[in-house]
Formats: structure tokens, sequence, C-alpha cells
């Protein structure tokens, strides 16, 4: 059986510049980053993996830190290297970016053993067949591009035929009732209209904001408080209007199990990339049945990501109709310009209809064009 014998970090930055600088209510952001993570085996065999981006100095100092409990390791053997991480580093915890690179690493190891088992990686998480699963429009950003407005970029997916789209809110609540008005006039009453806060508010603001927009029949508020503010959250649910959205800040079933026991998160989002990697998402999704809810990933970042949450999706069982909600797990595809998406694969995923294909190679099922991580590569 192959075992790690080197692990790579490799920093990936883009830049597009002040005046086309976008975000979410909190800032505008002229960089989008992450990092990639390469595993390679002592035959060979390499898998690709992707640790959120943020806080690149922290993350490379937690990566030299726990690189030598996985070195030598069996690739399967991905458990015992967490539990050894979580004995060791019981001081410094978890709920940082030590868990991100944690993800990486693990999601690369997945890669690796489908390749070695010839098996793509929804079929190692237990899944049957599946050609395609359903995602949703990500975007609607706050934008400094006065060519790149809500309306612009509503209008250039409001025809591609996805059932369900996502914009950014947060700004005050008259500013969110005019932007979900307009939302729903350009998209139509038919495609579900989601909103993301970004933790921007406290509860009665998110509160306060429900009460003014949920006319325009919003499918979820994602984040609608900080999301160290479990207190403010459950307050929040008990008196919820629209179903709430909440889990991409937050890091191992530990953390998703605290806001699940909140009974405010109707819909868990787990990120790949940060939350400890496929194994920990796993965790995420029985918690999810236990409590009722539902699970929709959170993606932000590479073509590896996205690889890993449609295989992560494909796996998610579905109970009896009685017993579940109508909707399903849907990816997040973000369709603002994003060439560590789009040009890092060798043939980037791209959605039709509102559903993306399923990778059915071996591991993630993605090739990655290295001149392009080369070309974005920091030092």
């Amino acid at each position: 059986m192959p075992r790690i014998a080197e692990i790579n970090a490799i920093p990936l930055v883009v830049s597009v510049g002040a005046d086309r600088a976008f975000g979410n209510a909190r800032g505008r952001f002229d960089k989008r980053g992450s990092i990639v993570i390469e595993v390679v085996c002592d035959d060979g065999t390499r898998g690709w993996g992707e640790a959120w981006g943020a806080a690149p100095a922290a993350t490379l100092g937690y990566f030299e830190t726990i690189k030598p409990l996985y070195i030598g390791r069996d690739v399967f053997d991905r458990n015992g290297a967490w539990h050894r991480i979580l004995q060791q580093m019981y001081s410094v915890r978890v709920q940082n970016q030590l868990t991100a690179v944690v993800s990486g690493i693990n999601i690369a190891l997945y890669d690796i053993a489908g390749k070695v088992l010839g098996l793509p990686v929804y079929k190692l998480l237990g899944a049957a067949d599946c050609d395609s699963v359903p995602c949703y429009a990500s975007g609607g950003y706050f934008a400094n591009d006065p060519k790149n407005q809500l309306e612009h970029q509503l209008a250039r997916v409001a025809g591609e035929g996805f059932t369900a789209h996502k914009i950014k809110i947060g700004a005050g609540v008259r500013d969110d009732a005019a932007r979900t008005r307009l939302a729903r006039e350009i998209i139509g009453s038919d495609p579900l209209l989601l909103v993301d806060v970004n933790g921007a508010y406290n509860e009665e603001t998110a509160y306060a904001s429900m009460r003014r927009i949920e006319e325009y029949d919003i499918h979820w508020m994602e984040e609608p408080v900080m999301s160290e503010d479990f207190a403010g959250l459950e307050r929040l649910g008990r008196r919820r209007t629209i179903p709430i959205a909440s889990g991409e800040s937050h890091m191992t079933c530990h953390e998703f199990k605290r806001l699940l026991e909140t009974d405010a998160v109707d819909i868990l989002m787990p990120d790949l990339t940060l939350c400890g990697g496929l194994d920990e998402a796993q965790g995420a999704t029985l918690l999810t049945r236990l409590h009722g809810a539902r699970v929709s990933p959170h993606v932000w970042g590479t073509a590896i990501g996205l690889a890993a949450a449609i295989h992560y999706v494909a796996a998610i069982p579905s109970d009896p109709f009685a017993l579940q909600s109508p909707y399903p797990s849907l990816v997040e595809y973000d369709y603002s310009e994003n060439p560590l998406r789009d040009d890092l694969a060798v043939d980037p995923i791209l959605p039709a209809a509102g559903l993306l294909p399923v990778p059915t190679g071996p591991g993630l099922g993605i090739e990655l064009d290295e001149s392009v991580l080369r070309k974005y590569a920091v030092a």
C-alpha cells in the first residue's frame, strides 16, 4: 500500500485590481486566493487537495507543524493522523487554520485513495452512480465596478437555467429590501432566491431584515449573525420568518453539533476546504439527518474544492420523501471570474441547466494544469 512520502503547500493568489474589487457587506476584496495541497506517495502517486486560503501565513505555519504527523503513513490512515493531531494539539485547539490544512490533506488523500482503487471519490463515500448534482448560482456581490453591479451580475446568468440564485445583502435593512426586490424582478418568481448577510448583523437587525424581505419569497438567509454568536443565533431562530443557513466558517463536527443544537439552522453549509475535509463533512451529513436539517456545502475556491463538493453532494443519501425536505442539497457555484477554478482544471467543471456534472475518473476525477498552478503561485 502506498505511503505518504511528501506533502507540499502551494499558496495561490489572483489579483483583480481595486477598480474591479468585489465582496460582501463586510468589505470588498481585490484578491482571491487559496492554498493547494499536494500529497506525493512513495510509488509516485499524487493527490490534490485545497486548504481555505484566508491568512496564508498562518495556514503555512500550521502546515509545517502538522506535516510530520502524516509523513510515512499509509495513505488510508487519515483518521489515525487526524486523531494524533487532536491528541498532540489539544492546547492549540482546532477551530483555526490548522483544520484548514487538515482539510486540504484529507481531500488529497481521498484523491489518492480513488486513484489507487480506480474509483471516483463519490464511490468511496458510498454513493450509487450519479451523473450530476444540482447547484445554485452564487453572486450578487457588492462591487466597485459600476458595470458590475447586482443587476449586471444577475443578468449574465438569469437565462442560464439555474433554479436558484444567491445574492449578498447586509448593508442595512432598507438596502436589503431594494436588492432582494431587484433580484426577484430579474430572475422571476420561479427560481429560489437565497440571501447572504456574511455575519454582518446582530440578532435584532437580522430579524428586522427578515421581516422586511420575506415578501420576496426568500429560500434562506445565510449567516445572519457572526459565526461566534451562537446565543444570538438561537434567539433569532426562535422567531425566524425565513429559513437560516450557516456553517461555512465553522470547523469540525463539534461546531456543527453546537450550531444544530441551537435549533436555528435549517441548512448546514460545511466548507470542505476548512471544516476538516470530507471525513468531517460526512459527520456533518449525519448530524443534519439527526436534526432534520439539510446540507449545502459552501464553495469559494479552486477547481479542487468544487470537485470535492460535487462528490460530497453526490454521496448524500436520500431518505423517504416524507422524512425530508422536498429541496435537494445544492452545490454552491460562484459565477464570478475565477481562473483558480476555470483555468486550473484542464477540463473545467461547468454548470448546465442548474446542474454540475459529477467527475467519473478515479479520485477527484480532475487533472490540473500545472502551468496555471505555477502562474498564480506566490512565494
